[in-house]
């Protein structure tokens, strides 16, 4: 089966089961948008495993991606009802030591095991709480999803994985074409932050396999939560409540269509050309290309769209309200 076959399969299901989603969770279209669609996501990952056994992914895999579905279900219900942020938190956590605990030999000997237990919970903390807050407008977090999925094509062991998280977020995105359609929801972030962090650490073994320009489609959304979660604490923020000072709400309030889009889109592609363009002078390793994008050229990327492209009150000001 072709590539864009499968991502043609894989999006046309994905449209046709949130039209489902959408007509049963929300019956009569009231105001309220249906929300924690994501949470299927791991099970577009597990069924290629029925059909094509290992040479989609191993038994371990497949053992975390039932994890993660299961532990999604529990989050769910942050979707439905709510959940207190100490439960989310801790669902966050246990995730990341299970996930790390299984490809704990790929770092023996390298890293400290207390060292890597500490890392596992503060990343997936990071990332799950980075893409709930992505999820704040119709297309914003599927562009992550399908840029991570994009990143993640050219590497023979991930080209399933890549074809399935480039057709869902294609599918999602054609509902979300109309603004609040359906949501991926907290349940949906979790579950993809939980993905990237498998795929990311089953590939740590081999650096020649590792998929490296995925890392510069998360890592502008990082900045991004970290740069506000900045400014909040400096303005005393109560942190659980919703603020509008993300870039890519300033951009949705400011210019409106899908303009917001644009910053992901663009940094993903220069941050890929400077990675073939620093490997080809050869000046340094890839390790330390991949330092020099991320620490240099994405925080300047980050601050001069905030500078020219938000208003200069929202540069490093409150923003509380939608407007």
């Amino acid at each position: 089966m072709s590539k864009l076959l499968i991502i043609a399969f894989v999006g046309t299901f994905t449209f046709i089961l949130g039209k489902y989603y959408q007509k049963k969770t929300n019956p009569h279209k009231t105001l309220k948008v249906s929300s924690g669609f994501g949470v299927i996501l791991p099970i577009f990952l597990i069924f290629p495993y029925l059909f094509l056994g290992n040479t989609f992914t191993s038994e371990i895999k497949l053992l975390s991606l039932l994890f993660i579905f299961i532990t999604g279900l529990i989050y769910y219900i942050d979707d439905v009802r709510g959940l207190p942020p100490s439960i989310r938190l801790f669902l966050s956590s246990i995730s990341g030591l299970f996930i790390i605990n299984i490809y704990l030999n790929n770092f023996v000997g390298h890293i400290n095991t207390f060292t890597l237990y500490i890392f596992a919970v503060g990343i997936m903390c990071l990332l799950t709480n980075v893409f709930n807050f992505y999820d704040g407008a119709d297309l914003n977090l599927s562009t992550t999803i399908f840029l991570f999925g994009l990143s993640l094509i050219n590497y023979q062991n991930l080209m399933v994985p890549s074809l399935i998280l480039i057709g869902f977020s294609i599918g999602f995105s054609l509902i979300n074409r109309k603004k609040d359609s359906l949501y991926l929801g907290d349940s949906g972030s979790y579950v993809f932050a939980c993905i990237v962090f498998l795929i990311l650490i089953s590939s740590s073994q081999d650096i020649k396999n590792f998929p490296i320009n995925s890392i510069y489609t998360i890592i502008l959304p990082i900045y991004d939560v970290l740069y506000v979660l900045f400014i909040r604490l400096i303005k005393g923020h109560d942190l659980l409540t919703r603020n509008y000072l993300h870039i890519y709400q300033r951009l949705n309030i400011e210019y409106q269509g899908f303009y917001y889009l644009l910053p992901q889109i663009i940094h993903f592609v220069v941050a890929f050309t400077l990675n073939k363009v620093l490997n080809y002078l050869n000046m340094f390793n890839q390790y330390e290309n991949t330092m020099l994008i991320c620490f240099v050229y994405t925080p300047i990327f980050y601050l001069l769209t905030r500078k020219y492209f938000v208003s200069k009150n929202y540069f490093f000001g409150d923003g509380t309200k939608n407007e």
